[in-house]
């Protein structure tokens, strides 16, 4: 860019604070063909030599400000260092650091600056003389002023599809490769299939279609939501790919430059108003587009605040070990994996803030099943992203999902779900008395349990003894998740020990009719044929002879080879009357089912069973 052309007419705003040197910089520094040195010529992101400012002349000659100074005004004038109005900071043009031959690409992907003086290396820490305030602070300033400097929009980019919002609403566009937004991914093996494959292994993931829908949101959520204010709780049971998601989807494709996996709910909400724990966090998620935890602990009703605050991106004190506090806006969308308890919370506000995903337990899941999802986030790094903001563009507003896990019901929240059951099945109305609660647990009913269970303080007249105090259901659909809860909690009846009862009322074997046996072995098998009506033949058959030599009655041989003519087989005129054995081949639809006795006293017969 040519002062003679863009910047002809430009000059900063005069301030008190403007440093005498930025504009003499700002319009001074060019590129050379002269190889750099470190000094007083060093390299551009763009792959090219760029000469320093300087006073002196030979082995005196040094900069006027420090070289990053230097650079992150070259950078702004070139259009490399923008600033985002949304989230009020400075963005840089990514690097292109691939090995590729020719010149460096101007890559169209950015990340957020802590400060100009930690992105440009100015200065060993806080405390150094090198840094200068009003320089940093003359840069934001002129990158504000949107009339002479390009700015990156809060948005999401995947090519050739770039979604941001305009005037508050969500928009898709396509082909639109000058517009700069906070996050680009590459379109690796991206399609359509690949989107409606992200889809299948959120519903696959979760439990039911709303975390379905909640956890596809999550992923392009620090990018396209209206304004900062959403959470996310994933809860399950342990195994069931709340991490692996997390270090896959998330971690594996945007990095530790975009993530910090080392947030902790236990250490940030500990008590104390400041402390360095939290602090440092704040440092550290400083910029992200995600920060989560992937053992968090039971989050109770007193850590909400600091997590609200998160949510919100309330303004908070950050500092390092031996660093100065500086004052920061959180960025990161949080999400807590937990196999505990998650306080709920009957206020719209927290409601919406704290988008919850309910994960399916991973009984009956085979390790190969979570490998393949990895697999898939390598081979389609944006299809996660992809689906979540066409979600976005779709609606802003996440679904309800009421989390309860039957082992967060407490022995009084049992005895609650229960009563009020009982009660609307006698006397019409879901409440349960007040004074009862009292009289069980010898305390209060508490108000965070209203809340949990969805119940209000009221009046009735239903129960006996006249009007009273209870606690009515309020939101049905929050209620009947736990009272659902606890019907699935309780075991399977054994079904074999049901069938082996039920067996046992069945008639005997000797409720059967028995039937005459004829002395001769032809009437037997015309009496066979007829109860058969014909379904079954004859043929003749050798006995197994044991080694006493006493022959076996229950077992007949070699009738196959003995009758390989198949017309002997047919009817029971075919036995003659000097043969004592005769084997009865199935024919047509006759099966035989065979009923054993009991090895056992008390057991069921075979016949009984069946």
């Amino acid at each position: 860019m040519t002062l003679d052309g863009q910047y002809k007419d430009y000059s900063p705003i005069e301030t008190d604070t403007l440093p005498a040197k930025f504009f003499g910089c700002f319009k001074l520094l060019d590129l050379t063909f002269t190889p750099a040195n470190d000094f007083t010529i060093i390299r551009t992101l763009t792959g090219h030599n760029l000469e320093l400012v300087c006073d002196g002349e030979g082995k005196n000659k040094s900069p006027v400000v420090d070289a990053g100074y230097q650079k992150a005004i070259w950078e702004l004038r070139e259009h490399h260092l923008r600033y985002c109005p949304s989230q009020d900071r400075l963005w840089r043009r990514d690097v292109d650091d691939t090995d590729h031959p020719g010149d460096r690409l101007i890559l169209n992907s950015w990340h957020p600056i802590k400060s100009i003086e930690d992105e440009y290396g100015i200065g060993a820490n806080a405390n150094s003389s090198k840094r200068n305030p009003n320089m940093s602070a003359a840069i934001l300033r002129e990158a504000k002023r949107a009339q002479w400097f390009p700015q990156v929009e809060r948005g999401l980019r995947v090519d050739p599809c770039v979604w941001i919002r305009v005037n508050g609403k969500l928009m898709e566009y396509r082909g639109e490769n000058d517009i700069a937004v906070t996050q680009t991914l590459p379109p690796t093996g991206m399609g359509n299939a690949a989107v409606q494959q992200a889809w299948n292994i959120a519903r696959w993931l979760t439990n039911d279609e709303s975390s379905a829908r909640n956890l596809i949101r999550l992923f392009a959520t620090p990018w396209l939501e209206p304004f900062k204010q959403l959470s996310y709780v994933l809860s399950g049971h342990g195994g069931d790919g709340k991490t692996l998601i997390m270090r896959q989807a998330v971690m594996g494709v945007l990095g530790s430059e975009r993530v910090f996996p080392g947030f902790s709910v236990a250490q940030y909400c500990s008590g104390g108003g400041y402390t360095l724990n939290r602090e440092s966090m704040n440092d550290a998620m400083d910029g992200k587009a995600f920060a989560y935890d992937d053992e968090a602990c039971e989050v109770i009703e007193s850590m909400l605040p600091s997590l609200r605050a998160l949510s919100t991106g309330s303004e908070m004190q950050a500092r390092v070990t031996g660093g100065k506090y500086r004052t920061v806006s959180p960025t990161a969308t949080m999400v807590i994996l937990t196999n505990m308890a998650f306080a709920d919370s009957s206020e719209k506000s927290d409601r919406r803030r704290f988008v919850k995903i309910d994960m399916h337990p991973a009984v009956g899941r085979s390790y190969d099943e979570y490998h393949a999802i990895e697999t898939f986030c390598k081979r389609h790094p944006a299809a996660f992203y992809a689906a979540s903001a066409r979600l976005w563009v779709e609606s802003d507003v996440p679904d309800l999902v009421n989390l309860s896990p039957a082992r967060q019901i407490s022995d009084e929240a049992y005895w609650l779900i229960t009563s009020i059951l009982e009660n609307e099945e006698r006397y019409g109305q879901p409440v349960v008395s007040r004074q009862d609660y009292r009289d069980e647990f010898h305390a209060a009913l508490p108000d965070s349990l209203l809340d949990l269970l969805g119940l209000k303080n009221s009046t009735s007249t239903a129960l006996p003894g006249g009007q009273q105090r209870v606690a009515r259901v309020a939101d049905r659909a929050r209620f009947d998740v736990y009272a659902n809860a606890l019907d699935s909690d309780v075991e399977a009846p054994d079904e074999e020990a049901s069938m082996e009862v039920n067996a046992l009322a069945m008639p005997g074997v000797d409720s059967l009719q028995l039937l005459d046996v004829a002395d001769s072995c032809r009437q037997n098998a015309q009496l066979i044929e007829g109860l058969c009506m014909g379904q079954v033949g004859f043929a003749p058959c050798e006995g197994k002879v044991k080694k006493d030599g006493v022959v076996d009655e229950k077992v007949s041989l070699s009738w196959k080879r003995l009758n390989a003519d198949l017309e002997h087989r047919s009817t029971s005129d075919t036995v003659r009357l000097d043969q004592a054995r005769y084997c009865v081949p199935l024919l047509g639809r006759t099966f035989v089912i065979d009923c054993d006795a009991p090895k056992q006293e008390g057991q069921p017969h075979g016949f009984q069973v069946l």
